[in-house]
């Protein structure tokens, strides 16, 4: 037999993550190009604080 527990209220107000990395950016460039996806070049600090360059 299984209990179920009431779940706990969040101390907080819910947080709502989404994940776009990949979506926004098709794998096949070619058929990117064809969507309207064009390269742009990044030269900034990356999610680590290190500076990155490269093209998205």
């Amino acid at each position: 037999m299984t209990s179920t527990r009431p779940l706990a209220h969040p101390a907080s107000s819910p947080i709502v993550a989404i994940d776009v990395d990949g979506v926004l950016n098709p794998a096949n460039a070619t058929h990117a190009e064809t969507l309207g996806y064009r390269p742009h070049r990044y030269d900034g600090l990356g999610p680590d604080g290190r500076r990155v360059t490269g093209t998205v």
